[in-house]
């Protein structure tokens, strides 16, 4: 679309430039006596064809500007040049505000038609033929645009992220991909479209569960473009059954993941989970990674994902090397609420540093068993840190009514400069669970 844009700017300078060449002899016409251009010594009168109007303009201004210094014929130059390129900029301006404005517009004459309709087959509990959908929604075949199969997807895409969308729903949304004709736009632009169009391609794909052909997909997964082959990759995943993880398991310790990298895979694993699909073994890549970040994700998935004995497997990492692993696997297991794992972060609390003990406090508020309100008690007496110290007391005040009662006794005990910790946990404003 960009070099599509940049097409379009580029003959409309071209033509406003011929514009100007053209029409500039008809403000400065040329005297008949001085006009010597493609004229025969018995014609009566002068004809300009060709190129003799740039000729007739270039002389013009050249005799003009003769008599002055080449400083403001400089200046000069660069004034006219800078109008004309203000000209043409407010022309490309004003192209693209049309198009936009008319994108808009049909965007909302297609929502307005087809969203309630699509959307009420997307929340079905039985699926339709595509001849059926065609009924339901009252739809005209015709060729689409592009750009107004951009809006489609656009549209479609919003559909689907919607609550209350069932199985037999998305079943329906692919049929309906197949009969306005998205499908086959999606299947020729990966197969001849542009590189950075693929990608957006595959996302649609796989966001709304178009079974695209493995031909086209099986020489994607190996592209030298390092995003084009991870969507690839992502999509295979979702898709295929034989061997779902080869990709993954082998190349994602080798490659660089990104935070949107990361948001996708947790999408994936999610889209993967809904379609009762077993999950990649995330434990042995743990093992393998030599990148700590990809290996703190790992662990995060794994707590979040894995079965009990993934997670109770992830207690390991409490005396890792990496302190990444110890955050992530902390972390990870709060948000599980593992209570087995409740009695190894009290008893590896004093060997971390004090940004990991606020870490475990937080993991411990998240289990919360009801076992650890001494521990809390602890924490807020023998820490040296005063941070750490009111993160204890935030999760003392927060995790029930009889650590209330213990939180109190300690405000009625503290002394004059350790009321403040209270007073800031006691206030619902300031009071929050950054550590």
């Amino acid at each position: 679309m960009a070099k599509n844009k940049k097409r379009r700017i580029i003959v409309v300078a071209a033509l406003c430039c011929a514009m100007l060449l053209l029409f500039f002899p008809i403000v400065y016409s040329p005297p008949a006596e001085t006009a010597y251009l493609s004229s025969e010594p018995w014609a009566k009168e002068v004809k300009f064809v060709g190129w003799d109007y740039v000729r007739y303009n270039y002389y013009l201004y050249r005799n003009i500007m003769l008599g002055y210094p080449w400083v403001v014929r400089m200046a000069y130059t660069i004034v006219f040049f800078c109008c004309v390129a203000t000209f043409l900029l407010f022309i490309a301006m004003a192209w693209d505000v049309y198009r936009r404005r008319k994108l808009d517009r049909k965007n909302e004459r297609l929502r307005k038609r087809y969203y309630d309709k699509i959307m009420e087959l997307a929340r079905m509990d039985h699926s339709l033929s595509i001849p059926e959908i065609k009924s339901a929604i009252e739809y005209k075949k015709r060729d689409w645009s592009f750009e107004e199969y951009r809006l489609w997807a656009y549209m479609l895409i919003d559909i689907r992220s919607e609550n209350g969308v069932t199985e037999a729903g998305l079943v329906n949304l692919r049929r309906t991909v197949q009969l306005i004709g998205l499908q086959s736009f999606i299947e020729d632009g990966l197969m001849s479209g542009k590189r950075k169009n693929k990608v957006r391609f595959i996302q649609a794909a796989r966001l709304l569960r178009i079974n695209l052909p493995d031909s086209i997909m099986a020489r994607l997964v190996n592209d030298r473009d390092m995003s084009l082959r991870k969507a690839a990759r992502l999509y295979y995943m979702l898709t295929n059954k034989d061997d779902p993880y080869a990709f993954f398991e082998n190349d994602t310790l080798e490659t660089e993941f990104t935070a949107w990298d990361k948001v996708e895979l947790h999408q994936l694993f999610s889209n993967l989970r809904a379609a009762d699909r077993a999950l990649p073994a995330l434990v042995p890549m743990i093992e393998r990674a030599t990148n700590p970040e990809i290996g703190s994700f790992l662990i995060r998935e794994t707590a979040y994902w894995g079965n009990e004995a993934d997670v109770r497997n992830l207690m390991q990492y409490f005396t890792s090397k990496e302190m990444a692993y110890r955050e992530a696997s902390f972390v990870g297991l709060g948000l599980r609420r593992f209570s087995e794992a409740e009695r190894a972060m009290q008893h590896e609390f004093f060997n971390q540093t004090e940004y990991l003990r606020r870490v475990i406090l937080n993991a411990l508020l998240e289990i919360r068993t009801g076992m650890a309100i001494n521990f809390f008690v602890n924490a807020y007496y023998f820490s040296t840190s005063y941070y750490t110290k009111r993160t204890a007391l935030r999760c003392l005040w927060l995790y029930g009514p009889e650590a209330q009662m213990r939180f109190s006794q300690l405000k009625n005990e503290a002394s004059p400069d350790m009321l403040i910790l209270f007073e800031h946990v006691e206030n619902p404003i300031i009071n929050h669970d950054d550590v």
